[in-house]
Parts: structure tokens; sequence; C-alpha cells
């Protein structure tokens, strides 16, 4: 696995349709935070469980600063407009990566960004990091993120059963992963 300078210092990453930029501080704008406020968008995270500030965005992003981290901003490439976030938690030692993704921008949703952007990054990390695995895990009743991770040549790696409760009902965690 490269270094994260070397694997910072090739981004943006472009791709038909979107782009992947490294988050930054302007990033946290009144419509991320409003993403991430939003209950019902992030009824499949334990984001739901937090109230998110500029200070706590700031903070968060702080976190990615000196780690082998990458926090992403998803913009679509005709309009400019961020439409979501991705994390890769790197452990370079395993060389693997375990991803995750945000879709916020509804006026986005069910037109293919999200498994464009997933394939992206999981083609840059693999091709362009040296990943040898990506690995991922989404709820059982997350049908949409099943479909993107599966899309995208995912193996389903084993489950949590009734892991997580989502609107007071146990949900099994369901865990993916692909190798180079």
């Amino acid at each position: 696995m490269k270094s994260i300078s070397d694997i910072k210092s090739l981004f943006p990453i472009v791709a038909e349709g979107i782009e992947l930029h490294l988050f930054s501080k302007e990033d946290i704008t009144p419509a991320y935070l409003g993403w991430l406020n939003d209950k019902q968008l992030m009824r499949f995270s334990n984001q739901q469980y937090r109230s998110h500030t500029l200070q706590s965005c700031e903070d968060y992003l702080a976190t990615f600063t000196e780690s082998e981290n990458l926090f992403i901003s998803i913009i679509e490439t005709k309009t400019m407009a961020t439409i979501g976030t991705m994390t890769a938690y790197n452990y370079s030692m395993h060389s693997t990566s375990d991803i995750g993704i945000l879709l916020g921008a509804n006026d986005f949703s069910g037109r293919g960004f999200g498994s464009l952007a997933w394939e992206t990054l999981v083609d840059f990390l693999f091709n362009e990091a040296g990943v040898r695995k990506v690995f991922a895990g989404t709820l059982s009743c997350n049908v949409a993120m099943i479909n993107i991770m599966e899309h995208s040549g995912m193996i389903e790696d084993g489950r949590f059963t009734d892991h997580e409760l989502v609107n007071g009902y146990p949900c099994d965690v369901i865990n993916y992963y692909k190798i180079n």
C-alpha cells in the first residue's frame, strides 16, 4: 500500500459524471449539516444519534489530517454540486480499507451516482493506492447499499444478527469484501 501522502496527492479522482475530492473545511456547508441532522436520511447510520454542528464537523475532519484515512467529497460534475461523502479507513499494515458512503443530496438519489462513486473509489484503492482488500458493512434493511456493494462485485462475508435497531426493530449488519 502506498503512503498516505502519495495517495492524497492523486486527488481529485475524475470519473464520468463525478469527481472525488478530499473533504475540506469549505465542504462543511449548511447543506452538509442539514444532511447529517436529517433523521430520515440518516436512518441507517449511527449519525442519527448525534447532533452535528460546524464545530463537531471540523473536529471530525481534523481526525483525518494526520491519519492514513481518507474523507472524500462526491461532486456531481454537471452542476458541481456536492452530493455526498465517502470514507476510507486504511490499514496499511494489512493493506486493507474499510469504506463507507453517505449520499445526502436527494435531487441526485436513484441516478446511479452512489454506485459510480463506490466503484470509482474501489478501483482507485486497488489500482492507485495498492490496497489488496476493501470491506464494508451495511444494515440488511438498507437495500440500496446492498445493491451498490453487490453491483460492485463485493461478496457477503458474514453478518451480525439483530445487531442494530432501526425504528425500534432489530436489523442484521451484513459485511462485504472484495479482494484486488
